[in-house]
């Protein structure tokens, strides 16, 4: 099959959908003025309206099933069963309009009673896809907020009220890099910590890794030391991680 053909197969697979509805439509018209005795304009309407109901009833069926299948089990499950009475409405309709009146034409009395009911099911179409949309919004929305969290939980935030400040153990600078800092031996735990803190004043995004080689010490006893800062009020750090 050349491109040409396949082109030319694509673009009747996108118009069969909307042509497929017509001779439906005409039989539908056809039975409003032959049984109904309505105007022809009004025959015509009442076709294009119960077709236009199908294929948005089947649309907002099919778009709810492939929510429900592709959704999260935190996310909220998506009326299928409604969008699809609304499909059988459709069939119902359309079928009682053509072949019951052909084939029983005194029941032509009750017929008028559809054309409340397609009110309705058209309402209802227009809620479900209301509904839908705000149910994908919300999604979205929460997905957003998660990733700004993400990104917040990656740097350590310095408590802005720090209560102690050694200048003397303060040696990161603007030009400062980790790699020049030679390791720290024989300080006590209480400069430990207060070089934790200087090193977060001046290095805010600092990771764990090299704020473990910057003291001298283990990223686990790193860790632990933050812990302490943090329940002392001396640091607070932004999100429940630390960034690695």
């Amino acid at each position: 099959m050349t491109n040409n053909e396949r082109s030319l197969v694509k673009l009747i697979a996108k118009l069969s959908p909307w042509l497929a509805p017509l001779p439906s439509g005409y039989f539908v018209a056809r039975a409003s003025t032959s049984h109904l005795e309505l105007p022809l304009i009004i025959g015509i309407t009442v076709g294009i309206i119960i077709e236009f109901l199908g294929i948005a009833s089947v649309h907002t069926w099919l778009w709810l099933a492939d929510w429900n299948s592709n959704k999260r089990r935190s996310d909220p499950e998506a009326p299928t069963d409604l969008a699809a009475f609304l499909g059988v409405i459709y069939l119902f309709a359309t079928i009682g309009l053509t072949v019951v009146l052909e084939i029983a034409p005194n029941l032509s009395t009750y017929a008028p009673v559809l054309f409340p009911v397609l009110a309705v099911v058209g309402a209802v179409n227009l809620v479900l896809i209301s509904q839908q949309e705000h149910r994908e919004q919300v999604v979205n929305d929460e997905r957003q907020v998660r990733q700004a969290q993400r990104l917040q939980q990656t740097t350590i935030q310095p408590y802005t009220d720090v209560h102690t400040h050694n200048p003397l153990t303060s040696t990161l600078t603007d030009g400062y890099s980790l790699n020049t800092v030679n390791p720290v031996k024989g300080k006590t735990k209480s400069d430990i910590l207060d070089m934790l803190v200087d090193t977060l004043l001046d290095n805010p995004n600092i990771s764990i890794s090299d704020l473990a080689r910057h003291i001298g010490r283990s990223r686990q006893t790193t860790y632990k030391y933050l812990e302490e800062l943090q329940i002392s009020g001396r640091i607070h750090r932004n999100g429940n991680q630390h960034s690695t």
